[in-house]
């Protein structure tokens, strides 16, 4: 590989990386809000003025944004309703549905770089569903007896002692794997993109630019496909591992 070719991979990746828009420091802590921080805002900036129209003033015969929010939540909820049963837990999930749909959507305008590219964001989101997995499961059933129901029942003690702790790991492998799977597909993704257009600049010739326009263009839809499938299974995922912690049958 040449110096040339690493350094356009490289400027690739940097691209995506988290950069410093205001440079913030507090008690020695790097606090600084990055472009990716900006587009998290601009996320739920939009997701709360939606919500806010679709719910100012409510009618039994909705008016289009409010019948718009009606839909979303339906087609939301209906999936999610098998694994959970209780409507209580449709706001807690339509937040974590909207906040990943949101932030992949604003990344896919040229220029922005979405936080679901960073695995810190999908790692904390993920940390979160892990804590309410447990926390849900410990509140409902108590702490023995949820703990007792995370391995199958009516198996010999010396199995089950060699089961528990497979069984701890393969909890605590989850979170890992909800992060990995949307940070992964939202990263390369844009990867793609980023190397469709830098065709242009490899080759460096005109006859390049339409082509690789298209390309970024088919690629740009598809992503709007993506950005809906991969919060659709993060929330889908997370629904499942809640609903399981709220039984006891394993």
């Amino acid at each position: 590989m040449s110096a040339t070719e690493s350094h356009g991979q490289m400027n690739t990746i940097e691209h995506l990386a988290a950069k410093d828009v205001f440079p913030l420091h507090a008690f020695g802590v790097d606090i600084s809000i990055t472009n990716q921080i900006l587009v998290m805002w601009g996320a739920m900036f939009l997701i709360i003025l939606f919500f806010f129209i679709a719910s100012r003033k409510v009618k039994s015969i909705p008016h289009k944004v409010q019948n718009f929010a009606e839909i979303y939540l339906t087609v939301l909820w209906e999936p999610l309703e098998p694994s959970l049963g209780d409507k209580k837990w449709l706001p807690f999930f339509c937040a974590i549905f909207s906040l990943i749909f949101f932030c992949n959507l604003l990344g896919a305008i040229p220029g922005a770089t979405p936080p679901t590219a960073n695995i810190n964001f999908t790692a904390s989101l993920a940390f979160v569903v892990f804590l309410a997995t447990h926390i849900v499961g410990v509140y409902k059933h108590g702490t023995q007896k949820y703990l007792l129901s995370l391995a199958p029942s009516g198996i010999p003690l010396p199995i089950l002692i060699f089961l528990f702790p497979i069984e701890i790991v393969g909890q605590l492998v989850r979170p890992f794997s909800l992060a990995i799977r949307l940070f992964a597909n939202l990263f390369a993704g844009h990867v793609v993109m980023l190397s469709i257009v830098g065709l242009i600049f490899v080759f460096k010739s005109y006859w390049i630019i339409p082509g690789s326009l298209f390309g970024n263009l088919i690629i740009s839809l598809f992503e709007v496909f993506v950005a809906f499938i991969q919060a659709f299974i993060f929330t889908f995922l997370s629904a499942f591992y809640i609903g399981s912690a709220l039984k006891t049958e394993h």
